[in-house]
């Protein structure tokens, strides 16, 4: 993205030399694409299937099955063959999966409200601090570190938590002057991303252990960040779409209106722009996410090979493989 952008200023600063009597033609903007949509196999007889989470490099899926009003069932890909991983009690949800196949889920019980995670056929609980109630994981890196935020008992207010491969886990300190924190992405160097607030602002963070760096714009905003890739971040600034380099410290937001809710290491970014569902690669060319419906999709996720994941609101809902490229 940030190489369109200066490609396009090159051409501004051309046309400001020319003679005035002399048109400057307009930058030529990259033709949309369409995006090729696959349904992801599902077992045989699945009346619904969705799919909730990618790990980066697309070796996995995780999502949800079922035949008719039969009870959910876990299903994971890999590599583009389901498995089916048995029954998901009514009261519990999966939500994230691993390059090494590991699943965070939550059980939704009102007396008994946890996270877990499921590794090598064993589901541990998710520790976190007595303080701590509805606990929401967001984020799983290549080492297993689980990201993730949980509301304080009694308080309206939230804390960022990252959860390392033993289980262990560390609350993010929050900044002088903000009440409120969450953590939405864990980059595999263990780069968090997040929001924190107050009752006039909220500002995108970074967590480098126990150290932090609020991104800029520094006055209150209408600011979010969603994902963190390879140290670049995607979100949304006053509105329009935006990415930040973590490196240099710039944010570059686009025209129209919208966000960007994912990333990869390729710099493309997903998300939804001008009330579509899009994927805009490095060289600014746009690739559409076709529907079968007036319905609409619902993407969930972006692997590091342009491959968008989802489901349609058609008929039927069935796990779907959007190819970018």
């Amino acid at each position: 993205m940030r190489a369109v952008l200066v490609i396009a200023a090159a051409v501004a600063a051309t046309a400001a030399s020319i003679p005035a009597a002399v048109a400057a033609p307009a930058p030529a903007q990259p033709a949309a694409k369409t995006c090729v949509r696959h349904d992801l196999p599902v077992p045989a007889g699945a009346t619904y299937a969705d799919v909730r989470s990618s790990d980066p490099a697309g070796a996995y899926q995780l999502g949800t099955w079922r035949k008719g009003t039969s009870e959910n069932r876990i299903l994971l890909w890999h590599r583009g063959v389901p498995a089916d991983l048995g029954a998901l009690p009514e009261e519990e949800g999966v939500s994230l999966v691993s390059g090494r196949g590991e699943i965070v889920g939550n059980d939704n019980r009102i007396e008994d409200q946890h996270s877990w995670r499921l590794k090598n056929g064993v589901k541990t609980r998710l520790p976190v601090p007595a303080e701590a109630a509805d606990v929401a994981p967001t984020a799983i890196n290549a080492k297993g570190e689980i990201a993730g935020l949980y509301a304080v008992r009694a308080l309206e207010v939230q804390r960022a938590i990252v959860w390392h491969a033993d289980n262990s886990y560390d609350v993010l300190p929050i900044p002088a002057g903000f009440t409120s924190s969450r953590a939405d992405a864990i980059d595999d160097d263990g780069t968090v991303l997040g929001m924190v607030g107050n009752d006039v602002q909220s500002r995108p963070i970074v967590w480098r252990g126990e150290s932090y760096e609020l991104l800029p714009p520094e006055e209150p905003s209408y600011v979010y960040a969603y994902d963190l890739r390879h140290g670049v971040a995607a979100g949304q600034l006053e509105g329009a779409p935006a990415i930040w380099d973590l490196a240099s410290g710039q944010v570059t937001s686009l025209p129209g209106e919208g966000q960007f809710l994912h990333i990869n290491r390729r710099r493309s970014v997903q998300g939804r722009v001008n009330d579509r569902d899009v994927l805009i690669n490095r060289l600014g060319i746009e690739w559409n996410l076709p529907a079968s419906s007036e319905q609409g999709i619902n993407v969930v996720d972006l692997d590091d090979a342009n491959n968008v994941y989802g489901w349609d609101w058609g008929s039927n809902v069935f796990a779907i493989r959007w190819s970018c490229r």
